[in-house]
């Protein structure tokens, strides 16, 4: 079950570029891409830095004027979409 304690991995047929005002992730293996707004992109980069999914969502909250409860549920629904998409994986380790 996803929950914040879920460890995320991005797989290696993933890209991310900004492009102009726009932020894509590409999955290379479906050439389906994945559009994200700033909120994303802060989960993004904070999961792609190392940290886990419970400190990718500490690091939002303390960015931006949210409940926690509506957060997490945000997050969850997003990664939710990027594993859907191939976008990033539960690491199993």
């Amino acid at each position: 079950m996803l929950s914040l304690d879920s460890r995320l991995r991005v797989p290696a047929h993933v890209v991310f570029s900004k492009v102009a005002d726009a932020s894509v992730l590409l999955n290379t293996k479906t050439r389906k891409y994945y559009a994200l707004d700033e909120v994303g992109v802060g989960f993004w980069d904070a999961l792609n830095s190392g940290v886990g999914f419970r400190k990718a969502y500490e690091i939002i909250l303390g960015d931006y004027d949210v409940t926690p409860a509506q957060l997490e549920s945000d997050l969850l629904e997003l990664v939710q979409h990027l594993t859907d998409a191939g976008l990033v994986e539960f690491d199993k380790e």
